[in-house]
Order: structure tokens, then C-alpha cells, then sequence
């Protein structure tokens, strides 16, 4: 909390310069643009709208009565409306702003019509129309409407009694085009079962409100009528208001939301503007019903608007189920797709499925029928399927090992009837032969990728430049280039599980989606069929159906370039996971992965598990402990989370000391994550697991990595800090975490809370700090501060201070710039600062630095390799950390002789109170005191520099990858031990 009214406050403060700076006009605006560009959620962000350049603007002609019109429509609700009723009027009783109700009923043939006939004590208007359905029943109330705004909600919504205010009152901030979309969630009075939990949480076939980020704008897809107010002016610029084309359920509300957001409209959330859905969902065989409405009517959507196939996929499902009735033998039952229904229900109907027992699985087999059943609704009318039954597809595609899986675990909890004959469906496909023709030009470089490749035999051919027929993909790269083979090791594991891939796009470096890196020849970056072609400059992709890109963190002077720009017949919009193509990949099933990928491993193996290998001091320090250790063990380094660029990438200081590195999110998508593992496990046999570094999909699924990894010790180093992340696990005493087998804690605070708090055996906790590069080190010291001077090109007579490490949230770099400002000010620009860094508020602080004429005295590096040499340029180190374990940048400059300023997080009081060589700042966020405590720093120099030079080498011995690595073999081997130990 403390630190979000900091956060707040010192927002304030940002607009409170900018309107003394800019104006209020100019900061408002300042203010949209932000909120219009910020960066959503990646759930959110599968397709992009341009820009609008023009938006719609008022003509301000629209009269209006009232401030609102709640728009209402309405079918056979008589058993629903008293209550419904008493729940508006609790609305009227706090509502601020004049307002009416329209019911517009869609010929209701029930006690409807007569039970809105009598209200009286709400501001009511009835509108009957003849059965329609809900578009012409909207559209009719919409026509009638009196009010400035609308808002358009459920006839089994229950509004809270603010939800007029606050929508009226958030429209008003925003923008005229901009919608509020308020949240649905389930009525107080239903039993809430798993397939309600599953389409509003985890499928989200019907909402996502549980993963929209709060308070921020979302796009047209979300244009969702059960709560959301938009102005009527603007509503009424569109001649067709919802269209009634659309005759069933499904895309009526996000077709309109789509040609509004092309005038400019975005969606704000807004979870306090709430209400409450009540309509249970406990018939799996009319959700199903459901979505092939959807899938019907998504036709509808694509006849209107050709460009919006990358979200509703009309062409590609047609073109896969068109090859699945042609390839299809009679023999398949038709069956599988109701078994499978009735199935879902028996355990609905015979357990608790909020159990975390069933939901994971049963979400699982909802997503593949419900995926089934909305491509069956795109293909009953436009397949000529000649009386096909199109239920006996579902077996081609849907019902796969991972379902089969779920199904086995599912009846383990509940028995269901009829189970061995749904297992009976199962088909598997053994992977047999090489993976991937590897061509070279000529014999030299044949013979070159036979000594860098050697040991993938099984699952690599190597051959020359032929025109000879190849069964499978191709990859021929230009002479001269060459992947490393921990690269190609993670492309081949990629193909045991994707072989129909098409093409796989490779994309050099870092950059984002939807651009790729392209390194030389764009031969380099493709591996396809033999009848591919592939030019200098471009791909001819014109049959292509299913295509990938990973990205390679090998070579980072990559050109960067559109993909689209690359295509020669065809365009393709990658997903986030850079999928593309006409037909989506699916991973295949594998009963036994091929062992080529392992080759003759003697040393016990070690799973390292990062969030990513970004530049940052996590990752430094797991490389250098996987240096030092790699003649005791084998790492195989396995990451979670996709880089950005604004990240930076340490890949290159992995692969040479490492014998494998899979980043499973570059290969697939989260859901594909824990059969990933399972594979990865089979392959390689881990003896260790060590979590150096938490992400979000590891903190959901702590159990899941203790049942895949039970024969196979655990070790957990995810606390970083005492307050927030993963910390909150430990508190919580997550189950599944506190069953791993030992545990790191990287400063004494995080060690104390294991202990006293968490409860945690204290042999079974290590406290060992981060870890420096002595070969660094040396390197950096056997330099002259006069090259140092030059390398970086600094004036030897200025004094600097230097801050080193991510430009993120928890470094608060915006506090030091602020601190900065205060310091020139006062001194005159005597000190100048290097910050030396890249990450997400990199734009922020150069534009801060601009706004505030500070260019002359802050130095900026992205990246430096060694960090050791600016420390000993700089008088001193600076931090202003919100939190640390105990920052390596700093322990480099102590080893140095440099002192050091930090706020006080994490050890950084223990090591400044034991050696004197630095200074604290004591509250976090103050800048007067950061000021305050540099000056008495700049009066008492002499000191913290004696004590640093002074005491430098202990530091350098302490925390060396010599000492520090012993501490991680001791607390390897106490950890097998422990597993060693535990009853079987």
C-alpha cells in the first residue's frame, strides 16, 4: 500500500510540473496519448488496430434529455424482473444524474410485459417489439433513448446501486469515442460450478474480465453489452447500430465495437462499475450449443469484414476441416464428441469442480470441446459435408494425449461410466528418423558441421547441396554461418513435437514480434520444405500453412525488419508467440521423445530455472555459478517468460557452459509449459532442479513442479525481496513450495523470514549472497584509469558517480534522476552521473532528462560487457533501489575500491556497517534525504574511500565465484542428500 501511494504521489507530482511547464491543455493530452499507447497485457494484444488518425468528433447537434439512458433489452424475464427491479431501485435511491430506464422487450410471451407495465417508481419506458431477437431489441431502445450517455446492459445484470454514477462520472474523463466497460461477475445467489469458473477465468469463451488490467483500455473485442456505457452522439454516428444480420448468439456486440474502435473508440475497465450475472451455466451440451451459435455467426462477422480473419479464423479452420472430411475413414466413431459431453457433466453433476483436483483437467478437456464445437459451428454451413456427421472430426485434431491425460486423471477422482471406451479412441504417432537436413555448400563446410554438430546423429542429416529430393525440412545457411548447437538443440526438440511445421522462421537477436532479425543471407533464418523459395531478400509463402518463428539470442547485430516485409506472395500476423500461417500448430503426440538431444552425459544433470536471460544480476550470477561448476555437473537452463528488448539477453554467456538451453515460451505457448518439462525430464534425467529465479507461471504451478520432478531434488532461490514476489508464497506457505528439498535465501532478512516465520528446518535453508566475476575483475584492474577514460569517452578531470543495473520499477531510476537534478542544482554541476542500463523506463527517463535540461550531466550506456571498469572510473556507486538481495553492481565497485551509496535493502546495511565503505539512505523514496545524506557522503569522502580501498580485497575474496560457488556445491549436494533421505 505504502508503495503504491508513493507511486500516486509521485504521479501528482509529474503532472503537477507538466501543467507548470506545459500547460493544462498539453498535459491532458500528454496524459491520453499515454493511456492510448501504453503497453497491455500480451491476452490482449493478439491483434492491433492502427492508430485511428482521424477519430469521429462531436458535431454537437444531439440533443438529449436526461444524462443517461440505461438500455435494457428483454425476453421472457418475468421470473427474474421483480427481483431485478428492487436492485434499480436501489440504483434511483443514490443516483446523482437524471436518467431513464428503457425496457425494450423482444415479444416476450410471459408475465413480462405486464410486470414492467406496473413499476412505477422508476424513471420506466416499455418498448414492445415483435420477436427478433437482442440486436433489433437494443436497436430499438437505442432510437428511443433521450440521454447525453448509454448505457447498455443484461436484463440479468444486477447493477450495484453506484453503477450510473460511476459510469456517467468516468465517461465524463475520458474521451467522447471512449467506451467504460464495467464487470459481470457471478450473482451472490448461484452455486458457482467449474464450467462457469472455466469460460470467465479460464477459457474465457464467454468473458475475460479476470484478466483485463485494471483501470487501462482494452480493444473491441471486449465491446462486451452486458455492462458498458458509450455516448449515444458517437453511437449514432454508425447508420446500422447492432446489426441484425446476425440471427443466433454470438459477435452481434464485437462486430460494432470493431467498426467503432475504426472511428476511434478504445474500452476502459472499469471493475468497480460492477454487476451481477445471474445466469448459471450448468448444461455442458448447451454451452457447446453455444459456441457452435458463435462459430455460426463468427461467418456473419467475416462476410462484413474481410480483415478480421486473424481473429475470428474462418479460412484456416475451412481449410483444416476440409482436409480432415476428405483424409477421414469410416471406421472413426462419431460418438467420441458426446461421450465426451456426457462425460463433463457425470462430473459436474457427481463432484465439487471447483476442487483444484478437476479443474485444471476438466479445463482441459472444456477447451478442446468448445473449441471443437465453435469450428463445427464455422463449418456446418459452408462445408458440403453430404449428411457427414461432423462430430466424428473431433478426433483429428481435439482428442489428444494431453486430453487423454486429463480424461485418466479425471476419472481417477470421479469414475465415470464409459471411460475405457472414450480411452479407446487414442492415436499416437512415433517420431521416426532425423528431424532436419542440414546442407552445406561445400565439403569444407560439410566437414565443419560435422565436428560443431557431432552427437545429434539420430536426429540431424547432414548431406551437400543437392537437388535431390528430401523428405522433411531443410535448413541452408550460407558458408560461414553457423548456429550453436545448443541453438540447434532447441530447435530440434522444437520439431519432435511440431514435424508438420512448414517453415521456421529463425529471427536473430532481440527483436520484438511483429519484427524478426535478420543476420546475412535470409537463407540463414529459414528452415522449410525443399520447394521453398527463399531469395536474398524475400520467401515465397504462398502454399504455406503452418509456420513458426523462434527467436535466436546468438547474434545481436541483426537487421531489424517487418516479417510481413519479408513475405513475397502472402502475409501472415504472428501471434505472440510468433505462430503464423493459415492452420495453427498443435503439439504432437510423442509417447517416447528421441534421446539424441542428451548425448553421452556422465555428470549428474541440473535444471536451472530463470523467468528469462535478460541483463540483470539474477543472470549474471547463475552464469558465473554455472561456470565454475560445469565440471561437477551438466546444466540445462530452461526459461519461462519471453524477452522484449528492452531486456537485453545474457544467452551468450550461457551457451558454452551449458549443454542445452530451452526457452519454452520462444518454443510454444504457457499452456504447453508442464508437457514441455515432462519431455524435457525424459530426455535428460535430472537429479536437480535449481529455481534461481521466479515467473509468474512458476508461482501458479509450484505442486505441478514438484509431481513432474518428484524423483529429483529441488532447490528454491525465487526471494528477492522481504515484502513483494515470491516472498508471498513463503507466507502463504504454498504446499507445493515448501515441499521442494532445500532452500537459498540470498541476504539474512529473507533467511530470517525462511526460519521464524515460514517455519522452514533451518538445515535446510543456505544463505549465500550474489557472486562476482573474478576474471572480470582482474581484466578491469589490469586496464589504466586513462584507457578507461578513452574506451568510454569521459573527461579525466570530471568527477562521476555511476548507477548500474535494470531500468525498472524496482531499481526507481526515476528517483534517482530526480535526486540527479537536486545534486547539479546544488553543486553546479560539479559531479555528472553515468547510468549504465537499458529496460522498460528507458523512454521515461530520457524524456525526463530532456524536460529537465540534465543531457550535459547524465552520461548514458545500454550495455556495458564490463561493468568492473566503470566502477573504478566513478567516485562513488549510487542506488536507489526499492528493494535488493544485495546488488552485484555494487559489490563490483566495493571490490574496486569504489564506495557506495544505496538505499538500505536487502544485506547492503551488513556489508556498509562491517567494512565502512558506503552510506545508507534510510527511507526509501525521500529525495530530500537522498540529497541530505549525498552531501554529508561528499564531506566524509575520504573515509568511505579509504575504508572501500582498504577493504576491496575481502570484498573481491567474499564474494567471489571461487568462495560463493562452494557454497552452491555444499548446498547441491545437502539437497540430494535430503531426497536421498525421504522415504519412497
Amino acid at each position: 500500500m505504502k508503495r503504491k501511494l508513493s507511486m500516486a504521489y509521485r504521479n501528482a507530482k509529474r503532472v503537477k510540473a507538466s501543467i507548470q511547464t506545459y500547460g493544462i491543455k498539453a498535459t491532458i493530452q500528454k496524459v491520453k496519448l499515454h493511456l492510448h499507447y501504453k503497453t497491455q497485457s500480451p491476452v490482449f494484444d493478439l491483434i492491433a488496430l492502427k492508430p485511428v488518425k482521424h477519430p469521429w468528433r462531436s458535431t454537437k447537434k444531439q440533443t438529449h434529455t436526461y444524462d443517461m439512458s440505461v438500455i435494457i433489452p428483454t425476453y421472457n424475464r418475468a421470473h427474474m424482473l421483480p427481483e431485478l427491479l428492487a436492485a434499480w431501485k436501489k440504483v434511483d435511491a443514490v443516483t446523482r444524474y437524471s436518467y431513464e430506464i428503457i425496457f425494450s422487450d423482444d415479444g416476450s410471451d410471459d408475465q413480462s410485459l405486464e410486470i414492467l407495465g406496473q413499476e412505477k417508481a422508476l424513471p420506466l419506458k416499455v418498448i414492445k417489439n415483435t420477436h427478433g431477437g437482442a440486436s433489433k431489441a437494443r436497436n430499438s431502445a437505442i432510437k428511443a433513448a433521450k440521454g447525453e450517455k448509454l448505457l447498455i446492459i443484461g436484463d440479468d445484470i444486477f447493477p450495484n446501486p453506484q453503477i450510473i454514477n460511476q459510469h456517467i462520472e468516468k465517461l465524463r474523463n475520458l474521451t467522447i469515442t471512449d467506451a467504460v466497460l464495467g464487470e459481470c461477475d457471478w450473482h451472490n445467489d448461484l452455486t458457482v460450478n467449474h464450467l462457469m469458473d472455466h469460460i470467465t477465468i479460464f477459457g474465457c469463451e464467454q468473458f475475460s474480465f479476470k484478466h483485463f488490467p485494471k483501470h487501462d483500455f482494452t480493444d473491441f473485442r471486449h465491446f462486451y453489452t452486458c455492462n458498458i456505457s458509450i455516448d449515444r452522439e458517437f453511437l449514432l454516428s454508425e447508420k446500422t447500430i447492432f446489426d441484425e444480420k446476425f440471427y443466433r448468439y454470438g459477435f452481434e456486440d464485437i462486430e460494432l465495437g470493431y467498426r467503432l474502435a475504426k472511428k476511434g473508440m478504445k474500452i476502459f475497465y472499469y471493475p468497480e462499475a460492477f454487476g451481477e450475472h445471474q445466469h448459471p451455466y450448468y448444461d455442458v451440451k448447451k454451452f457447446c450449443i453455444r459456441q457452435e451459435s458463435a462459430g455460426e455467426m463468427a461467418l456473419v462477422f467475416k462476410q462484413l469484414h474481410k480483415d478480421i480473419e486473424p481473429i475470428v479464423q474462418i479460412d484456416q479452420t475451412l481449410s483444416k476441416w476440409s482436409k480432415y472430411l476428405r483424409d477421414d475413414t469410416a471406421e472413426q466413431s462419431s460418438g467420441l464428441y458426446n461421450e465426451l459431453i456426457s462425460f463433463c457433466q457425470y462430473i459436474e453433476n457427481n463432484y465439487d469442480t471447483r476442487n483444484s483436483s478437476v479443474s485444471k483437467d476438466l479445463s482441459v478437456v472444456y477447451g478442446a470441446l468448445f473449441r471443437f464445437a465453435y469450428e463445427k459451428g464455422v463449418c456446418s454451413q459452408t462445408i458440403s459435408s453430404k449428411n457427414y456427421d461432423l462430430n466424428k472430426l473431433f478426433i483429428h485434431e481435439f482428442f489428444s494425449e494431453k486430453l487423454s491425460k486429463s480424461l485418466k486423471n479425471l476419472n481417477e477422482v470421479v469414475p465415470v461410466p464409459h471411460y475405457d471406451s472414450i480411452l479407446s479412441y487414442l492415436k499416437t504417432s512415433i517420431q521416426n528418423g532425423p528431424l532436419l537436413t542440414l546442407e552445406a555448400i561445400d565439403l569444407e563446410h560439410l566437414n565443419e558441421m560435422l565436428l560443431r554438430y557431432r552427437g545429434l546423429g539420430e536426429l540431424l542429416r547432414l548431406r551437400l547441396r543437392s537437388q535431390t529430393a528430401v523428405e522433411g525440412l531443410l535448413y541452408r545457411p550460407e558458408k560461414g554461418f553457423y548456429l550453436h548447437i545448443n541453438n540447434l538443440r532447441q530447435i530440434l526438440f522444437f520439431l519432435q513435437y511440431h514435424n508438420d511445421t512448414e517453415l521456421l522462421f529463425l529471427s536473430f537477436g532481440l527483436s520484438d514480434l511483429p519484427y524478426v532479425g535478420i543476420k546475412g543471407s535470409l537463407r540463414n533464418s529459414c528452415i522449410s520444405y525443399q520447394n521453398t523459395k527463399i531469395n536474398d531478400d524475400t520467401i515465397s509463402l504462398k502454399d504455406i500453412k503452418k509456420g513458426k518463428i523462434i527467436r535466436i539470442f546468438e547474434h545481436f547485430d541483426a537487421n531489424k525488419v517487418l516479417f510481413n516485409s519479408l513475405l513475397k506472395e502472402n502475409t501472415f500476423l504472428p501471434d505472440d508467440y510468433g505462430y503464423f500461417g493459415k492452420e495453427a500448430l498443435k503439439m504432437q503426440v510423442i509417447p517416447t521423445p528421441l534421446n539424441g538431444l542428451s548425448g553421452k552425459n556422465t555428470k549428474p544433470v541440473i535444471f536451472v530455472f530463470p523467468v528469462f536471460l535478460a541483463v540483470g544480476g539474477v543472470e549474471r550470477n547463475t552464469a558465473e555459478i554455472i561456470d565454475r561448476l560445469k565440471e561437477t555437473y551438466d546444466f540445462i537452463v530452461i526459461t519461462f517468460e519471453r524477452l522484449h528488448e528492452a531486456h537485453g539477453s545474457l544467452h551468450h554467456q550461457f551457451l558454452d557452459s551449458c549443454m542445452g538451453i530451452y526457452d519454452l515460451t520462444e518454443l510454444s505457448t504457457h499452456q504447453n509449459i508442464l508437457e514441455y518439462l515432462h519431455k524435457l525430464k525424459q530426455i535428460y534425467d535430472p537429479q536437480l532442479v535449481w529455481i534461481c529465479n521466479g515467473s509468474p507461471w512458476l508461482a501458479a504451478h509450484t505442486t505441478d513442479i514438484r509431481n513432474t520432478f518428484k524423483d529429483a531434488s529441488i532447490i528454491d532461490q525465487e526471494a528477492y525481496d522481504t515484502e513483494a514476489g515470491w516472498i508471498q508464497l513463503y507466507k502463504n506457505k504454498d504446499a507445493g513450495l515448501l515441499s521442494f528439498n532445500r532452500f537459498i535465501a540470498i541476504n539474512s532478512k529473507i533467511q530470517d523470514i525462511f526460519i521464524n516465520s515460514v517455519g522452514i528446518n533451518a538445515d535446510r535453508v543456505d544463505l549465500i549472497y550474489s557472486v562476482m566475476s573474478t576474471a572480470k575483475r582482474e581484466q578491469a584492474i589490469g586496464v589504466s584509469l586513462e584507457s578507461l577514460y578513452r574506451k568510454f569517452n569521459l573527461d579525466i578531470k570530471q568527477k562521476y558517480f555511476v548507477f548500474i543495473g535494470r531500468l525498472t520499477e524496482q531499481k526507481a531510476p526515476m528517483d534517482l534522476l530526480k535526486c540527479i537534478k537536486a545534486i547539479v542544482q546544488k553543486y553546479d554541476g560539479t559531479y555528472k552521473f553515468i547510468i549504465a542500463g537499458s529496460g522498460e523506463l528507458n523512454g521515461r527517463m530520457t524524456e525526463y532528462i530532456e524536460n529537465n535540461d540534465l543531457s550535459d550531466y547524465v552520461v548514458r550506456f545500454d550495455y556495458v560487457e564490463n561493468t568492473f571498469e566503470l566502477s573504478r572510473i566513478a567516485e562513488a556507486i549510487i542506488f536507489t533501489s526499492l528493494f535488493e538481495g544485495l546488488s552485484i553492481a555494487l559489490l563490483e565497485a566495493l571490490s574496486v575500491g569504489t564506495p557506495g551509496l544505496s538505499t538500505n535493502v536487502g544485506d547492503t546495511n551488513v556489508i556498509f556497517d562491517q567494512y565502512g565503505n558506503g552510506s545508507m539512505f534510510h527511507t526509501i523514496g525521500d529525495i530530500d534525504e537522498y540529497v541530505s545524506v549525498f552531501e554529508t557522503f561528499i564531506e566524509n569522502y575520504s573515509f568511505y574511500k579509504e575504508n572501500a580501498e582498504k577493504n576491496k580485497e575481502i570484498i573481491a575474496h567474499n564474494f567471489s565465484a571461487e568462495h560463493i560457488s562452494d557454497h552452491y556445491l555444499k548446498c547441491f549436494e545437502a539437497a540430494r542428500e535430503h531426497l536421498s533421505g525421504l522415504p519412497k
